[in-house]
């Protein structure tokens, strides 16, 4: 789960912040997730992950006169898509007029992003998994990379029917190839609505993991991880 830090700038007043945010700050909806808004036109939608230890994940939305901005996808799930649909809806998001960034190339964090897509939309990705996802060929491509690295060919072939049990094909990554994948590197500005997220690597949890800092725009330095 991709989380969120607001840090208030003592030298500057405003109504958002942390000790300042209230319960009713929070829309809840049925199903189990909510829209909370914790910085103008900036939004955090919790997505529940069915079937997952992991439970729910963070979306975030910055919306846009221009361009509006998706900050990870959440599960290829029936339930987990309904959400996300909702939530842009609710908020008069336009997907036609959505981007993409993707923190890293988790299946919690980009499994939706085929369905989400629109022809015109821009998907920020760091170089490293770009370039991995590009060479994609499916779970038998790297079955004897995990294999020698302890893991058992059996729950292998499990995950990888899991996965297809939701995707319907593991070969619709494929979908990455499609020309407007902008890879970022580190320390790179991406731009949405009056947000300028810098981009910066943490490799570790994955190759190419990224977090974002936005320490100027707002009277707050927000830090997503």
């Amino acid at each position: 789960m991709i989380s969120f830090v607001i840090e208030r700038d003592r030298r500057s007043s405003g109504r958002y912040g942390r000790a300042q945010r209230r319960p009713s700050d929070a829309v809840y909806y049925g199903g189990g997730y909510m829209i909370e808004e914790i910085l103008p036109d900036f939004f955090r939608v919790s997505v529940p992950l069915p079937d997952s230890p992991l439970e729910s994940t963070n979306v975030y939305l910055i919306r846009s006169s221009g361009r509006s901005l998706m900050i990870d996808t959440a599960f290829d799930h029936p339930d987990s898509h309904k959400t996300v649909i909702t939530a842009m809806n609710s908020l008069g998001i336009d997907r036609n007029r959505t981007d993409f960034l993707i923190t890293h190339m988790h299946r919690d964090h980009i499994g939706l992003l085929q369905r989400l897509a629109s022809s015109t939309s821009i998907v920020y990705l760091n170089q490293k998994e770009t370039e991995f996802l590009r060479g994609w060929r499916g779970f038998e491509s790297i079955s004897s990379y995990v294999q020698r690295n302890g893991f058992p060919e059996k729950q292998m072939r499990k995950a990888a029917r899991h996965w297809q049990s939701w995707d319907g094909n593991t070969e619709q990554l494929r979908f990455l190839h499609f020309p407007l994948l902008t890879p970022i590197k580190d320390g790179q500005i991406v731009k949405a609505g009056e947000y300028r997220f810098k981009c910066i690597l943490t490799p570790g949890h994955s190759p190419g993991h990224t977090c974002l800092y936005e320490p100027e725009t707002t009277s707050y330095r927000v830090t997503i991880s």
